[in-house]
């Protein structure tokens, strides 16, 4: 090794290079085979926010989807939405997941968009911006009172300042340069290039500028947002968030002069605690082959480089300062060489590395790389003295594989760029799971080293075939040792032989961590049974004593899954099948059970539970289920006695009417496990039904004549019974009353349905007897009532029908003039109001803007409000004959109309129709000739009435077009 290749590199490490924090790659990687390879962090990627699609594609931001395409396509397939600055996850052909992150973030995010890290410096509005940072930084632009820094991280805020008057800065990329802060004296601030955090070093160019008085302790002025402590740290400081979590930090402060390795001259090693740690020797003697180079690209305004005096400064830390006091034997010094740099630096990075050494301390945080193994005074003199070292990193943010238990970790690799080596022979060095540590950790790096893996390489880029690379270390035991003690952080070490300066490597500080996991499939859903095409529920009794048992299983790692099904009885174990046929994650597996495994009238579970490829049981799923395959007995169907229901239809004989609803009482006769009913009333599609042991079916005829109701019972397993039959006749509509009124004289009007007339109507006032609407065609016998006077009107002594059911009533009316208000031909009287009233109105309630109109109306209740009316649209027009239909339907909860000119056009309108819910009953008794309101009659009728029919129940339409008919005028209505 030469003099000055090996001073560098022994030098190197013994120097303190903490410059700020930066993170490392935690590679979480789920998959079922090892690890083979560890590539550089990745460079930032765009978000990927296509569509879904069956395309093969590098990302998307669904990570069942990144599963799928990643099987499909044989390639890994990142996961966007779970990206990070320093984190990507991927997953992998054979349904792993790796999870990749780096030391030194590879990304940022800006305006909601992912993007590579920029460290370059950028004028703006308020100071100097950092262009794509991770941590944001702002830094003085010179004006008066602005922070040197303030600093932003995860919704917390920091500024630190300098007790010094800052200048307009100059701007050479990544750094900033504040020139003569004091005589002599300048202040450069650089930004790391990840872009968390920066190094603030004061260049103090001669001996001259050092004797300034106001070098001789230095304070740093510092605020934080309430939510942040700021504390003392191993000669540091850290601002803690209310979690107890670094957000920002910064290791021990150090100075260094400007000595160069190969120009130092030879001097006895002075150890001075944290002060000057002692001068190269000259280099003497023959120099070793393949000596080391000194590390490439460093810069010596950031951190020392090689071959420099150094000196650390334990900062004092209050609440509101961080206060310094520079080494002054190392100004003071003649052999110093000038300039000298006096830093602190701040971080917002996630994640720790370090050097810890036996004669030098700890290097916290160094950059770009350190040392490892033994620099030997007895190998050769470009070390310093004889010191030993080793690198150890923390890696944090580890909550996902915290939270996996160790059987699910396959395996994980630990990975760092070799950046240089004793000499081209290689040799070996060991990773070990160590303990935490902090910025003041001291040799040996704590107590935990528990060895984990050897390799035996060589990276110098002098060795022929030997390049600066990778090395993987395999670190499958501290994985699951994380796992195990679900914690989001580890740490690791490397050391080598200790013994021999031979063994001596170098290693770069943006080491990766691969963990490969393969999660538990997930608890199978969907379980069900299969009985022919009919699907059961868990929960059901079945009618077959060979089910088919399916389940759903599924995986958050994709890949094929095969399940196990498994039936028991209270008794144990009655088919255990094995395992099912591999399918792709979320398909649905089946298992037959055959003939022979189940018994009838028993109950029964099955539980499924899902294997992955990588042998993980996940949870297990349960069904239980009972068998039965007797069908129950034919249903028995008897009239229901509700008084709700006003007609019994019983069975064989002839009752009830059109709409006149009747009720049907369904029970299981002996059968026990009756849960339904299929029936229909006219057919034999059985397609309604009833749920219950024990039920009522209802029915509202639409048609005169036989009827049958079919019924079948339906138990608990779905077996069916016999359809039982029952048969009933639905009467022709009863005619309550009709009156002709042909009598031509006399007080009374008899009805022509009862051999008695009753019920009469009383003619009261004056009304009189005129001509009916057949005269003109020769029925001269034809008569007609004729009303004027509020006096006049006829009248029963009772109700005639009941306004609660259903009900018709038909009139043949004519007016002799239209009145301008309401007139009233037939009506039901109630205690106060008419229950129900037909007729004439003149006001707004007439459909489509006409100015009168026939209509019907029914009261909710004997009060003034609350009446519910139907208007016909056909004309109204003076001295012409019509014919008025009106019906209350009470099973469709409907007030119907229609009208026509039996001797004009005979055709009926279409019923116009509202809905009415009420069962008020109108007990009164029935008026012709007017209506009651508030006690009294109101409304008389001005003109004549010719035939007056109620029935009880509704009409059909041929009985309508009856009533319109010239020749059945008088009869209309009956059926």
């Amino acid at each position: 090794m030469s003099a000055s290749d090996g001073g560098d590199m022994a030098l190197h490490e013994a120097v303190g290079m903490r410059r700020g924090l930066r993170s490392f790659v935690l590679v979480a990687v789920g998959a079922l085979s090892v690890v083979s390879a560890v590539c550089p962090p990745p460079a930032a990627a765009a978000d990927d926010v296509s569509a879904p699609s069956s395309a093969c594609r590098e990302s998307t931001a669904l990570e069942a989807e990144a599963v799928d395409l990643a099987a499909a396509c044989g390639a890994d397939v990142e996961v966007t939405s779970s990206r990070t600055e320093w984190d990507t996850l991927y997953a992998q052909p054979d349904g792993t997941m790796r999870w990749d992150a780096s030391a030194t973030a590879v990304r940022t995010l800006l305006d909601d968009q992912w993007a590579p890290v920029d460290n370059t410096l950028v004028a703006s509005g308020s100071g100097f911006e950092v262009a794509a940072p991770v941590t944001a930084m702002t830094f003085s632009d010179g004006a008066p009172g602005i922070p040197l820094v303030s600093l932003q991280r995860d919704g917390h805020s920091m500024t630190f300042d300098v007790s010094l008057d800052l200048p307009a800065p100059t701007v050479d990329g990544p750094r900033l340069t504040y020139t003569d802060v004091l005589p002599g004296v300048d202040l450069l601030v650089t930004v790391n290039a990840d872009a968390t955090g920066f190094s603030e070093v004061l260049r103090v160019e001669d001996a001259h500028a050092a004797a300034d008085p106001r070098l001789a302790e230095l304070t740093f002025p510092v605020t934080t947002t309430s939510d942040l402590d700021l504390e003392g740290a191993g000669g540091g400081f850290v601002a803690l968030d209310g979690a107890g979590e670094r957000v920002f930090s910064s290791p021990t402060p150090a100075m260094w002069d400007s000595t160069q390795a190969t120009t130092r001259t030879a001097q006895p090693l002075a150890l001075l605690g944290l002060g000057r740690v002692g001068a190269q020797l000259a280099t003497v003697g023959p120099t070793p082959v393949a000596a080391e180079a000194p590390a490439a690209g460093g810069d010596r305004a950031v951190a020392p480089i090689g071959g420099e005096n150094v000196a650390w400064m334990p900062a004092k830390v209050s609440t509101d300062a961080v206060t310094i006091t520079p080494d002054a034997q190392l100004l003071a010094d003649p052999e110093t060489t000038w300039p000298v740099y006096i830093d602190p630096s701040i971080s917002g990075s996630r994640n720790m590395w370090t050097a810890v050494r036996d004669v030098f301390g700890q290097d916290y945080g160094f950059d770009p790389d350190q040392g490892v193994g033994l620099c030997s005074r007895a190998t050769t003199t470009s070390c310093s003295a004889t010191f030993k070292s080793r690198l150890l990193w923390t890696f944090t943010g580890l909550g996902e594989i915290g939270a996996l238990t160790s059987n699910q970790i396959v395996s994980a690799t630990f990975a760092a760029v070799g950046t240089n080596a004793y000499d081209c022979t290689p040799r070996p060095v060991t990773l070990y799971r160590v303990g935490d540590f902090n910025s003041s950790t001291p040799w040996p790096g704590g107590t935990l080293w528990e060895a984990m893996s050897t390799v035996t390489f060589v990276a110098k880029s002098s060795c022929a075939g030997q390049p600066v690379r990778w090395i993987e270390f395999d670190a499958t035991a501290q994985a699951r040792a994380i796992a195990d003690a679900n914690t989001a952080q580890g740490s690791l070490g490397l050391a080598v032989d200790e013994s021999s300066m031979a063994y001596w490597k170098r290693f770069r500080n943006d080491a990766t961590f691969s963990i490969t996991y393969n999660r538990p499939p997930s608890t199978p859903t969907g379980l069900s049974l299969t009985v022919g095409a009919a699907v059961k529920s868990c929960g059901s009794w079945i009618n077959s004593r060979t089910p088919t048992l399916s389940a759903t299983v599924d995986d958050p790692d994709g890949g094929n899954l095969q399940a196990y099904f498994d039936v028991f009885s209270t008794s144990g174990a009655v088919y255990t099948p094995g395992l099912t046929t591999a399918k792709a994650a979320g398909s649905v597996h089946t298992q037959a059970v055959p003939s022979g495994s189940l018994s009838d009238g028993d109950g029964y579970q099955f539980r499924v539970v899902a294997l992955d490829s990588g042998g993980l049981l996940g949870g297990a799923s349960f069904c239980q289920f009972g068998i039965d395959t007797v069908a129950p007995v034919a249903p028995v169907i008897a009239p229901a006695t509700a008084t709700s229901y006003p007609v019994k239809y019983v069975e064989g004989a002839w009752a009830g009417g059109l709409h006149q609803v009747g009720g049907f009482a369904v029970s299981a006769g002996t059968s026990t496990d009756v849960l339904s009913y299929k029936y229909s009333f006219n057919n034999t599609a059985l397609s309604s039904s009833v749920s219950g042991s024990a039920a009522t079916l209802t029915f509202s005829p639409d048609q005169v004549g036989p009827q049958t109701l079919r019924v079948q019972a339906v138990d608990r397993a779905g077996n069916v019974s016999p359809v039982s039959l029952y048969t009933f006749n639905v009467d022709f509509p009863v005619t309550s009353a009709q009156w002709s009124l042909d009598e031509g004289s006399g007080t009374v009007a008899r009805s022509s349905v009862a051999a008695d007339g009753s019920p009469l109507l009383n003619l009261a006032g004056a009304t009189s007897w005129v001509d009916g609407p057949l005269v003109p065609f020769g029925a001269v016998d034809d008569r007609a009532l004729h009303f004027g006077a509020l006096a006049d009107r006829a009248v029963t002594a009772g109700p005639v029908v009941s306004t609660a059911g259903s009900f018709a009533v038909l009139a043949t009316v004519r007016l002799d003039s239209l009145p301008a208000a309401t007139a009233t031909a037939v009506g039901q009287d109630g205690r106060d109001f008419s229950g129900f009233e037909l007729g004439y109105r003149a006001d707004a309630t007439c459909a489509g803007g006409m100015s009168s109109c026939w209509y019907f109306s029914m009261r909710t209740a004997d009060t003034a409000g609350g009446a519910v009316q139907v208007a016909s649209p056909a004309a109204t027009v003076a001295g012409e004959w019509v014919s008025l239909v009106a019906m209350h339907d009470a099973s469709t909860g409907l007030v119907e109309l229609s009208v026509c000119t039996p001797f004009g056009d005979p055709t009926p309108s279409a019923l116009v129709t509202a809905p009415y819910a009420s069962t008020w009953r109108a007990s009164g008794p029935l008026r012709v000739g007017g209506a009651l309101s508030a006690g009294a009659p109101v409304a008389a009728w001005p003109g004549d009435v010719a035939d007056v029919q109620l029935l009880a129940g509704t009409v059909d339409e041929s009985a309508i077009r009856r009533a319109c008919s010239p020749a059945a005028s008088g009869t209309a209505g009956t059926e």
